[in-house]
């Protein structure tokens, strides 16, 4: 049997409306000279070509804000494309705002185009950078309608409906890297550095900070960068350091204080939100210097006591280990006989230290003796105060007692007689022999006399000058230093002419006045040998022997002229 086909058209009606697929059943029901096969009917099924889905063609995201523009693509698929349709979209803030973002179109118009090539609209969102320091901020982009309405509609796969968007910061936030935003530095100690911490984004950005002085001035510190802005160069390390030293001036102050700040950079568009805690650091100085004076200006001390204590008060910096360089100055006394000098005062964090000198002692009768000590100028970190100098005196424990044992003394012209100094007391002594002028040169002479020694005998021995005259008078005076005890301080010293008138040419009797002249002279040198025996007599038994000294007459009104006075040991003065 041959086979035929008859191809049947049936017309489909496009109605231009929304709908569901219809269908319609096709069935052979009258044969002519035949019989029905195995298929008799079929079923045609009539797609409405006015539907449409809609859908977000991105999944969630996170965007920096520096990623400007941000596409928002819908697309749209099914035999709706072949008509023009609308997709609306809508913006819900989570934690970002209409600050941070905005929309360049919430409409998107889709125009009609062929089932078979892409149809896609794009939105697109502008992320604002505001150079503000934030945590990451996050909104939705929804397709809220679409049109036309009726054969329109919106996907409901992942991501189809709506996507979240999350905004990630790019900025920085800086603060100084410290514990405690009270920091002490100490003048002259070595530079410190404070670093500035960021957080946030390593792209390159700068940070200032200003000096507010509060008691400082600007030669007291110096800090690096002196301009007073760090650099945070793309990708660097999170801190970078400000260096900051206290200069040493040498002055006694008080503690001096300023503050470090981070600017705000952006002020009151996000206030504080670049800058976290602690963005101001309170800094303190403390000063180095100490001032250093004695605790009292004057001392005494007795050559028997061994040692003086000097007293050495600082104020300011106690704090500082320190050493102290003194001098001492002889004013009367003497180094390494009278006193031994130190040389430095080492403090630690004492506010008065007071070191011994020791005193040394002797048998010798003297004055008070002063020396000086003093603090060193021009040392660092030192400030010499008042009182800088201390004096020092040595009082004299040694005594005598001295004087002449005689109130007076009457001597024979030609003659040799001792005027003698006796002392009580095993302490050395030196005094000083004055004379007045009278008839002699005036005479002024130290003698010594030792411990040992009880008495001193200063031998006048008198030229004879074989000139008539009247007798001589002068004064002798014994000086000692205030240690000394003088009983006897004075002598008179009466020296008698042996000379006598020359007789007249004439003859004269027996009895005349020759006999009378020769029995006066005889008579006064008589006499004057007798006391002079008897002073020698006394003498030697109540000193036995002694040191001597000469007298001799000295210029008379006739011109006789010999040696100055002058000291030999062991030997004499000589007063012509």
């Amino acid at each position: 049997m041959d086979s035929d086909t008859y191809i049947l058209t049936i017309p489909i009606t496009n109605d231009d409306i929304c709908e569901d697929t219809e269908s319609f059943n096709i069935t052979i029901n009258n044969i002519v000279s035949g019989y029905l096969g195995s298929q008799c009917w079929m079923c045609v099924e009539i797609k409405d070509d006015e539907s449409t889905t809609y859908a977000l063609n991105v999944a969630s995201a996170t965007v920096s804000e520096s990623d400007r523009p941000f596409p928002i693509p819908v697309q749209r698929t099914g035999m709706g494309v072949m008509q023009q349709g609308t997709a609306a979209l809508t913006f819900r803030d989570i934690t970002a705002t209409s600050n941070d973002y905005s929309s360049t179109s919430q409409s998107l118009i889709f125009p009609p185009s062929s089932p078979t090539s892409a149809n896609t609209q794009t939105s697109y969102v502008n992320i604002v950078d505001d150079n503000c320091y934030e945590n990451s901020e996050s909104f939705t982009v929804d397709i809220s309608s679409v049109e036309p309405s009726q054969c329109s509609s919106i996907g409901t796969g992942p991501s189809a409906q709506s996507v979240k968007i999350t905004i990630e910061d790019n900025d920085s936030k800086f603060k100084w890297n410290v514990e405690n935003d009270n920091i002490m530095l100490k003048e002259g100690e070595p530079s410190s550095q404070i670093h500035i911490t960021r957080q946030g984004t390593l792209r390159a950005k700068n940070v200032e900070f200003y000096v507010d002085h509060i008691t400082t001035i600007d030669d007291d510190i110096r800090i690096t960068p002196s301009y007073g802005e760090v650099t945070f160069a793309a990708g660097s390390a999170s801190t970078q350091p400000v260096t900051i030293s206290a200069q040493d001036d040498d002055e006694i102050e008080d503690d001096e204080s300023f503050t470090l700040t981070l600017v705000d950079p952006l002020g009151s568009a996000c206030p504080n939100k670049n800058r976290g805690e602690p963005y101001k650091l309170y800094i303190q100085i403390r000063d180095n210097d100490a001032k250093y004076y004695w605790k009292e200006s004057s001392l005494s001390v007795g050559e028997n006591e061994g040692q003086v204590h000097v007293c050495l008060v600082r104020t300011g910096d106690i704090n500082t280990s320190r050493t102290v360089a003194i001098s001492f100055d002889s004013v009367t006394a003497y180094s390494g006989l009278d006193f031994l000098p130190v040389t430095n005062i080492v403090f630690d964090t004492e506010s008065e230290i007071c070191v011994p000198v020791t005193i040394f002692d002797n048998d010798n009768i003297e004055s008070a003796k002063t020396f000086t000590i003093s603090i060193e100028p021009r040392q660092d970190n030192i400030v010499v105060g008042s009182p800088g100098v201390v004096t020092v005196t040595i009082t004299d424990d040694d005594t005598a007692i001295v004087g002449w044992d005689q109130v007076s003394y009457t001597f024979v012209e030609g003659s040799s007689a001792s005027a003698i100094i006796g002392k009580m007391g095993v302490s050395a002594v030196t005094l000083t022999v004055t004379s007045t002028s009278g008839l002699y040169t005036p005479l002024s002479q130290s003698i010594y006399m030792s411990a040992s020694d009880d008495s001193y005998s200063l031998l006048l021995s008198i030229p004879d000058d074989d000139i008539l005259e009247t007798d001589r008078i002068f004064t002798l005076t014994l000086t000692a230093p205030s240690s000394v005890t003088i009983t006897q301080g004075t002598t008179t010293v009466t020296i008698t002419d042996n000379d006598m008138e020359s007789p007249p040419s004439e003859n004269r009797g027996i009895g005349g006045g020759a006999i009378a002249g020769i029995t006066i002279a005889g008579i006064i040198a008589i006499i004057s040998t007798i006391i002079a025996i008897a002073i020698a007599i006394r003498l030697s038994r109540r000193y036995g022997s002694a040191k001597h000294a000469c007298v001799s007459e000295a210029n008379d009104a006739y011109g006789t002229n010999s040696a100055p006075l002058g000291y030999v040991n062991g030997g004499a003065y000589y007063v012509t």
